[in-house]
């Protein structure tokens, strides 16, 4: 019911979810922000938790839950115009993976993250999981064609530039994200080839007729919409390219 209620009273809402705190605790609201917390503890202490955990991995639980009791345990507010509010820093190098799916599923997807992330200990994972929700629309190739979504973003940090291992995780993610009906993000990591990529939409083929309808010639198409999305071969690649000249 909650989650219905939160995923209803906006037309963008985010949040995140912690896998290893779930409590009702109350505590003030915090309106003010600090260099020390946000960036000298939340950036390069952080950073260099993290780095350590990559030789010890068992430390990553307990970076978890120190980064959410000093930087997330106090709720705050802010109140700002739209771009300020939704561009934000993202600190360090991370991968990250996002898939949108219907917003009925959003309990069940978290749970069986959850499940997941406690039925498997040797797989120490990064958190937070960042989840928001998004309205319906009518715009053909939009996830949220007809239908209200919730996105779920999982992360995958890079301290100091080194890769972690996440293979597991992201692909326990990702077959649950296509059990559920779910759609990648197009600009972030997945394994969908292109024609399973135009099943997901079904306004797709709509979408490609009124495309070569307004742009014969390509001009806004580029060699990603080509190759992953279009699934366009080499030498329809180069048919569009001549068809320029």
């Amino acid at each position: 019911m909650r989650m219905n209620i939160l995923s209803s009273c906006g037309i963008h809402t985010p949040m995140e979810w912690w896998h290893f705190f779930a409590t009702g605790q109350k505590k003030p609201v915090q309106t003010s922000t600090s260099w020390f917390w946000d960036y000298f503890v939340g950036y390069y202490i952080l950073e260099f938790l993290l780095w350590l955990s990559t030789f010890c991995s068992s430390l990553l639980p307990y970076i978890n839950k120190f980064y959410y009791s000093y930087i997330y345990a106090v709720p705050s507010e802010r109140v700002d115009r739209s771009d300020k509010v939704f561009n934000f820093e993202c600190l360090f190098k991370q991968h990250v993976t996002e898939w949108s799916f219907p917003r009925s599923e959003t309990a069940n997807v978290l749970l069986t993250l959850q499940e997941w992330v406690r039925s498997h200990p040797e797989h120490k994972v990064h958190f937070p999981v960042e989840v928001r929700f998004v309205q319906s629309d009518d715009i053909y190739l939009s996830p949220c064609y007809q239908q209200d979504n919730c996105y779920i973003n999982i992360i995958s940090y890079r301290p100091y530039g080194k890769d972690t291992p996440k293979d597991a995780w992201w692909d326990m993610y990702e077959s649950v994200m296509l059990k559920v009906g779910g759609k990648p993000h197009w600009a972030k990591a997945h394994k969908v080839n292109p024609e399973r990529f135009q099943k997901l939409y079904p306004m797709f083929s709509k979408f490609c007729a009124t495309r070569e309808k307004l742009d014969p010639q390509g001009m806004f198409l580029n060699p990603y919409l080509e190759r992953h999305i279009l699934g366009m071969t080499p030498q329809m690649q180069f048919d569009v390219v001549k068809s320029h000249l």
